[in-house]
């Protein structure tokens, strides 16, 4: 059990170092906005992901609790893509708000490869004008990677 919490630590701190450098590295603008929600999600990840390793057998062992009385196990990969959908969410949302799209909903769907997580789809609800709404395409596909056919515009009057 010390050992896994020693691994878990080194990991953590692994990240925080990678994003340190990366952060104090990259530019100020665009690039450096998405490499601190990169860094985000990288450390949310290992946070997440280390704690998924843990033995729960360790912890809390069957035997001290009467059975049905242990909650399942928090499904790692399910708060992982929680965590991940929201936080790219709050930042198209923030950009949004820069273009003067205040009543817009963005909603973005992560989906996990063996190489990792991807940001598969978005769906924006509200209203927009037309340059507003290209430009938010335009940066949704150049900072997540979503194409412009797997965004769903959906008019809300």
């Amino acid at each position: 059990m010390l050992e896994q919490i020693g691994v878990w630590i080194l990991r953590l701190t692994g990240a925080a170092m990678v994003s340190a450098a990366a952060v104090s590295l990259t530019p100020k603008g665009r690039a450096g906005r998405v490499v601190r929600l990169a860094c985000g999600l990288m450390s949310v990840s290992v946070l997440l992901g280390a704690a998924a390793s843990v033995d729960g057998g360790t912890l809390f062992p069957e035997e001290a609790y009467p059975q049905g009385e242990i909650a399942s196990a928090v499904d790692a990969e399910k708060a992982i893509r929680a965590v991940i959908e929201e936080r790219a969410e709050a930042y198209i949302s923030d950009k949004a708000a820069s273009l003067g799209l205040a009543d817009i909903t963005v909603l973005i769907a992560a989906e996990k490869t063996d190489a990792g997580w991807y940001f598969a789809r978005a769906e924006v609800r509200g209203t927009w004008d037309a340059a507003a709404g290209k430009a938010l395409s335009r940066h949704i596909t150049e900072t997540l990677g979503i194409a412009e056919e797997d965004q769903e515009w959906i008019s809300v009057e």
